[in-house]
């Protein structure tokens, strides 16, 4: 695996943590083999996935996005329950499905 860098501009706090997410994205989908050090980057990919589904959640909810809020906030709790073995679902389908919607652009009507 290769050293990645991100970059922290000091007016737009929430683009490094969106840019840290892609990073880790590409680093947990990239590894081919399952090493000792993978499930810490899944653990650590999750947790930054989950501070940035927090912080967009109240942007959204102010732009109106009830329903992303509403598919977020379920993806949250599967990922919840994915960690604690309640669904036997990959915890790194759950947060890259969570990434996945807190990234995509959704075109405005």
């Amino acid at each position: 695996m290769v050293d990645r860098v991100v970059v922290l501009h000091a007016d737009d706090g929430l683009s490094f943590i969106a840019d840290a997410c892609a990073v880790m994205a590409d680093a947990v989908n990239e590894t081919r083999l399952v090493t000792p050090g993978h499930a810490e980057l899944v653990d650590v990919y999750a947790e930054m996935v989950v501070a940035f589904a927090r912080l967009v959640r109240p942007r959204l909810l102010d732009d109106g996005e009830t329903v992303r809020v509403a598919v977020m906030d379920h993806l949250l709790d599967r990922l919840t329950e994915a960690r604690t073995g309640l669904i036997a679902l990959p915890v790194l389908d759950v947060v890259d499905r969570l990434h996945g919607e807190l990234t995509q652009d959704h075109a405005r009507v």
